[in-house]
């Protein structure tokens, strides 16, 4: 194993699942709401009908650039300031990745969601938990 992966402390949030009324921060999944099948085919259909070399290939590494050109509008900024990921974990690594180094100290809320620790565990973070108050972190 790699000397990072050796020294992957574990998550105390794993710890806790057996406690009555814990609220697991822990990864999950979508609300069945945001799964509608029938739009997805229908977006997906309209997609690949429009584009299909472009939709079935491997693309950009900043993402689809018409999708990136819509949020771009949408949010008032340019298509250059915009990057697609794969979720919001992808999204926090490549911020570890760019901004922070081994050592540095990252700030997380406590109680939060248990990946944010481990990767801020696996880059080699020192991490500060910042109690949660009504309003946001303390």
């Amino acid at each position: 194993m790699s000397p990072r992966r050796r020294g992957y402390r574990g998550c105390a949030c794993l710890d806790c699942r057996a406690v009555p009324d814990t609220i697991s921060f822990a990864r999950g999944a979508p609300a069945p709401e945001a799964l509608d099948g029938g739009l997805i085919a229908r977006c997906s259909a309209t997609a690949l009908d429009a584009d299909p070399t472009v939709i079935l290939s491997y693309g950009t590494g900043g993402g689809y650039p018409p999708l990136r050109e819509w949020l771009a509008q949408h949010h008032g900024t340019t298509a250059d300031r915009v990057i697609i990921t794969n979720g919001s974990l992808e999204g926090y690594v490549f911020l570890l990745e760019t901004f922070l180094a081994p050592g540095d100290l990252i700030g997380l809320e406590a109680p939060t969601y248990d990946r944010a620790l481990l990767q801020a565990q696996m880059h080699g973070m020192d991490i500060l938990e910042v109690p949660m108050q009504d309003d946001g972190m303390d």
